[in-house]
């Protein structure tokens, strides 16, 4: 067991502080401060009680020492704080010194000693001072806030000196202090603020006061408007609604009888092959209602751009686009690749996103069938899936060689294959499409890519996003905007490439005969049997239960 030396608490041999008092115990690896004495592990430089530097011996510390020196904790509160403990000291008393050779009889007497301390008391009595003149107490006087000045006493004169109390000459009273009474009211210093009489006085030429406020007035009652018809009518009806006394029993919910089926199983089947007949009839009208169609503006002028695409430079195709939308996106799609082989336009494909690789796959490997000279490397590349969104665009637009090190099909870096050769960044394609069916994927090109390379954006999206794009396209960002329903009927007709681009007319022709016709046959079998339609149906119900 460790014994501490501030509080005499046993510790453990194990323990570096007090358990009670917190103080560091002694130690052989403890380092002893050489300013203070308090004890300090072995790795501080510095002490942590004065801050005095270990490695040096006292005398170099003493003038560099900040507070005072070391106290323990289990010291009196006075010197815990820094303070030394001042010795008590006892009142000062004048001791006769002893002289041996004065006779025992005159020690035993003490007349001379007590002759003494008589003339030693005389001598304090006279070094004292009187105490005050005793006054009469005088009624308490309420006086205002001021600040006030004492004068000092004055000292007291010799009349007043000599007068002292019958009990001042005895050593063991006790002095009877009187209450000291406030200075008289001569002495007090009023020091309030002076108070203007007016509140304009000191003000040089102060504005008038107006004549309507100078003057007594009195305030003239409102004049009532009279009440037009409508405030009238509004009035009578939420007197009505106030007064109309609440209902006794709650209203019965009407159930209406099921209506019999307007087309029985056998008539919804010959409507679904009516459907699939529509959907079909391109097949066998080849079409012939692509005379009819007469493409837009812009679809015009996304043909008129492929068809002058410089000798050599390529054209970007991105496929943004789910496999849901294929049925929409697709059939366009297709009409721009064959233009572009057509015309033997190189082209480099990606997508970013994982499921349109397989799309532009699919569509590439098909319009190089079709084509009588159109190779995979040396007329057209797919580069794969850029991932990244806003980080893989942005990659892209500073060069292609940061966003793909390789090809899709064949693995090999973009140098060594023909079509992508001299492709060093987005500034060297001609055009750059982008087929989505989300509006975002469109933002993204627009603030990525075609923001930071002045090359021609086209859009080719669903019908659904096409309006939230339109103010893009009229800024200027956009170059084409095409909706995909109806861009694949109109391409062919703008791009020259006959009935296999145009047949999907035929579709939406035959469909939109079939629309015509049932719509006359379901308003007639309602005519014939006298019934109202389902809209009429419902509110009469509505009004029923009003």
């Amino acid at each position: 067991m460790i014994t501490c030396p501030s509080c005499g608490h046993e510790n453990f041999d194990d323990a570096l502080k007090c358990r009670q008092c917190g103080e560091m115990l002694p130690s052989t690896e403890h380092v002893k401060c050489p300013l203070c004495g308090a004890l300090n592990s072995p790795d501080r430089i510095y002490c942590r009680h004065c801050f005095a530097d270990l490695r040096g011996d006292e005398e170099s510390l003493e003038a560099e020492a900040l507070i005072s020196p070391y106290i323990p904790p289990a010291a009196s509160p006075d010197e815990f704080r820094g303070h030394t403990q001042r010795p008590r000291q006892e009142p000062k008393t004048r001791e006769q010194p002893i002289d041996l050779e004065t006779p025992i009889q005159k020690l035993v007497t003490g007349d001379q000693a007590q002759q003494e301390r008589d003339q030693v008391t005389e001598e304090k009595k006279e070094q004292e001072p009187p105490y005050p003149p005793t006054e009469e107490p005088q009624p308490f006087q309420a006086q205002p806030e001021t600040i006030e000045t004492y004068s000092p006493t004055p000292p007291p004169t010799a009349k007043e000196a000599s007068t002292e109390p019958a009990q001042a000459g005895k050593p063991d009273a006790e002095p009877h202090h009187e209450p000291r009474m406030p200075p008289p009211q001569e002495e007090k210093e009023l020091l309030l603020p002076t108070i203007a009489e007016t509140p304009l006085e000191g003000v040089q030429s102060p504005i008038p006061m107006e004549t309507v406020v100078a003057l007594p007035h009195r305030a003239s009652p409102p004049t009532e408007r009279p009440l037009s018809a409508e405030e009238r009518s509004d009035a009578e009806l939420f007197r009505q609604i106030a007064e109309e006394p609440a209902p006794l029993h709650v209203p019965a919910t009407q159930v209406l009888p099921e209506r019999p089926m307007i087309l029985s199983p056998g008539g919804r089947l010959i409507l679904y092959l009516l459907v699939l007949l529509a959907a079909l009839s391109p097949l066998l009208t080849g079409g012939q209602t692509a005379a009819w169609v007469q493409p837009r503006s812009m679809v015009n002028t996304l043909a008129l751009d492929l068809s002058a695409v410089p000798e050599g430079m390529p054209v970007l195709i991105s496929f943004d686009y789910s496999p849901a939308y294929a049925g929409e996106l697709t059939p366009l799609a297709r009409s721009i690749l064959q233009h572009l082989a057509a015309q033997e336009v190189p082209i480099v494909a990606l997508s970013t996103r994982p499921e349109g690789v397989g799309l532009a796959e699919n569509l590439l490997m098909e319009t190089a069938s079709a084509a009588v000279r159109y190779d995979y490397g040396e007329d057209y590349i797919l580069l794969g899936y850029l991932p990244g969104e806003e980080a893989g665009l942005r990659t892209l637009a500073h060069g292609f060689q940061e966003a793909f090190k390789t090809d899709y099909l064949l693995g090999q870096q973009l140098d060594l294959l023909p079509a992508s050769q001299g492709l060093a960044n987005i500034q060297d394609v001609a055009y750059i499409l982008v087929l989505a069916d989300d509006d975002r994927v469109v933002r993204r090109w627009i603030e990525q890519v075609g923001s930071r390379a002045q090359v021609p954006l086209h859009a080719i999206v669903t019908t659904r996003v096409e309006p939230m794009l339109i103010p893009y396209q009229q800024a200027g960002q956009l170059r084409t905007l095409i909706g995909a329903i109806y861009g694949a009927a109109q391409y062919g007709t703008a791009s020259g490439l006959g009935n296999n681009s145009a047949s999907s007319s035929d579709a939406f022709a035959a469909l939109a005969i079939l629309l015509f016709l049932v719509a006359i046959f379901t308003n007639a079998v309602y005519a014939v049997r006298g019934e109202k339609g389902p809209s009429s149906t419902s509110q009469s119900s509505r009004e029923s239960r009003l």
